[in-house]
């Protein structure tokens, strides 16, 4: 795949994660909730999530609800 496409995607799903503005972090660096965004964010062909919102902070659990369905659509 060419480089600009992998931006492209990479991106596109960090903007629908709200995560563009950590996309130059290591995901070691992320708290336990924000591994599971770049978990998701990986996008391979199938998940297998056990409780997937349980590291997330209230605040964000919600939209990180959305956010999956958005994904599985």
């Amino acid at each position: 795949m060419a480089k600009k496409e992998v931006k492209k995607r990479v991106e596109a799903v960090a903007k629908l994660l709200q995560m563009g503005n950590f996309l130059k972090r290591c995901p070691a660096a992320f708290s336990g909730g924000w591994r599971q965004r770049v978990a998701i964010a990986r996008n391979p062909d199938m998940f297998l999530f056990d409780e997937p919102l349980l590291n997330i902070g209230v605040l964000i659990r919600h939209d990180t609800r959305l956010d999956i369905s958005k994904l599985h659509a």
